[in-house]
């Protein structure tokens, strides 16, 4: 009876602190973003490190009025992006689209007035501080609702069977975040000074130019993704028209334990299977350099671009093709552009690195210790590249950004 009465007390007990501890943290949590928006930015950047901390780095060079809001955008497209990460892939997609919904309805609370949005749930960080920037900046509505929509409609079917719905889903994802961040520039002071031509050039060129800067960052990340999404998620986002080679065949270009039996050496119809997993991968990168100088002839006012429908017969693309294949030296030099243009810009740098770094592992810059460890190799490789942050990088976009390099 003693030891009963010993083990409801310790229980009580035990129960009692736990939610002392958690109305604690509820407490501290509620003072820190009941102050101001500061301790929201605070969140926001904490999250900003661990998810993309490429763009923290880029964030000194944005002007100082347009810093928050940098973060805001960010960070939202960094939560959007997250969530088929946070889904366990033993549930359903139900739990993904609650998300995606909660998203909605939480962007739809930032549009509405205060007594308008006391029914929406706007206790996230990232509300509070996209709701005032929003209305300082006057940010479209329609970019956010439209990030939204295309990562869920990606999220339910990773497929791009073609060129045109990479494009369809680039312009849906990426160049709608990169339009945001065009808008915190254009309330800038030293934008508004500029009237309709921003850095020398029009807003329409502006436009067209960060449709290739958005194409060229989403095949960079779709090749980052690519060793992921085969091995855990059975897919892949390469659109069919670039693949000189079966699927099953890209698979096992990923997957060492089909390429290989035994510890054996390739037969040589598997050599010729990697070889087409390689030119498909070809492909795509060569598509992803296409792009971005693309974007600096627009940018740069050049005569000589001329809008192709087969990326391949790009007029550049000897160049192209030399600087790929090439491991050390540039065939593609960068172009100067006006300074205020630069922060739109700065995410083509750590990109260019990685897209070099993962040309270099698909095309056997990297030689394996061991045969058998060539194609586990590459899918580590690409890995680290997609999660490890480089060193260079804080170097390149300093050098960048003084001398007004894209």
């Amino acid at each position: 009876m003693t030891d009963r009465r010993i083990g409801l007390t310790t229980t009580r007990l035990l129960i009692a602190a736990i939610r002392r501890t958690g109305t604690t943290n509820q407490q501290q949590r509620q003072r820190r973003r009941g102050y101001s928006g500061l301790s929201s930015i605070e969140e926001c950047l904490d999250s900003l490190k661990r998810n993309d901390p490429e763009s923290v780095l880029q964030l000194p060079f944005w002007p100082k009025e347009s810093q928050p809001g940098f973060v805001a955008i960010k960070s939202f497209h960094g939560e959007i992006n997250n969530i088929p990460n946070a889904v366990s892939r033993s549930q359903k997609p139900l739990i993904a689209q609650m998300r995606y919904q909660w998203w909605r309805d939480a962007i739809d609370s930032c549009y509405l007035s205060s007594s308008s949005s006391s029914q929406i749930p706007s206790n996230h960080p990232l509300i509070h501080l996209l709701k005032p920037i929003i209305k300082q900046h006057k940010l479209s509505k329609y970019y956010f609702t439209r990030i939204i929509n295309a990562s869920e409609a990606h999220y339910l079917d990773r497929r791009l069977p073609t060129l045109t719905a990479l494009a369809d889903h680039s312009r849906s994802t990426t160049y709608a975040s990169l339009s945001l961040q065009a808008q915190l520039l254009r309330s800038s002071k030293q934008w508004k000074e500029k009237g309709t031509k921003l850095g020398g050039v029009t807003l329409a060129t502006v436009d067209h130019s960060l449709s290739h800067l958005a194409l060229f960052l989403t095949v960079v990340r779709i090749l980052k993704q690519l060793p992921y999404d085969i091995r855990h998620r059975g897919t892949h986002s390469v659109p069919l028209e670039l693949l000189e080679c079966s699927e099953e065949t890209l698979f096992r270009f990923f997957n060492p334990r089909r390429t290989y039996n035994n510890h054996q050496s390739l037969a040589s119809s598997d050599q010729k299977d990697l070889h087409d997993a390689q030119d498909s991968l070809f492909n795509l990168i060569f598509l992803a350099w296409s792009e971005l100088v693309a974007a600096r002839e627009v940018i740069s006012l050049d005569l000589s671009h001329v809008h192709s429908d087969d990326f391949r017969n790009h007029h550049n693309a000897t160049l192209i093709q030399k600087h790929i294949l090439s491991s050390r030296k540039s065939y593609l030099p960068k172009i100067t552009i006006d300074r205020t243009l630069i922060p739109l810009f700065l995410p083509a740098t750590p990109a260019r690195t990685q897209l070099t770094k993962i040309s270099n592992i698909i095309l056997n810059t990297h030689k394996p210790r061991r045969q058998e460890e060539q194609g586990n190799l590459k899918s580590h490789l690409i890995d680290n590249v997609a999660r490890k942050a480089d060193w260079t990088v804080p170097f390149k976009l300093w050098f960048n950004f003084t001398f007004n390099k894209l």
